[in-house]
């Protein structure tokens, strides 16, 4: 039982620090971040920050988010394609995914 507690505590946690980071710009800060540096960041970095997008969007806020910056996200991620790192590619395929019955 005291395992359970632990677990909820934390997943209640999580869910509420991505809440906030959400409510607090971070969505829109990375996809800013990622559109003025796409052509000088190394893969690693842009590895991490795409992973960091994905993971905000996982939430219903984050995902409204995105959506609201549908006109320099989605050209921002179809230029991913060229990308060599796998990750990059997928990462931004799942973004597309999750906020794409949001941008109709």
């Amino acid at each position: 039982m005291y395992i359970y507690m632990h677990i909820y505590a934390y997943a209640h946690t999580y869910i509420y620090m991505q809440l906030a980071a959400v409510q607090g710009g971070v969505v829109g800060w990375v996809v800013e971040h990622l559109y003025a540096h796409a052509d000088t960041m190394s893969e690693q970095s842009a590895e991490h920050t795409t992973a960091l997008l994905v993971n905000l969007a996982q939430h219903a806020a984050g995902r409204h988010a995105c959506a609201a910056l549908k006109d320099r996200l989605v050209p921002l991620l179809a230029g991913v394609k060229g990308c060599e790192n796998i990750h990059v590619y997928v990462y931004s395929v799942s973004i597309v995914k999750g906020c794409e019955s949001l941008c109709v």
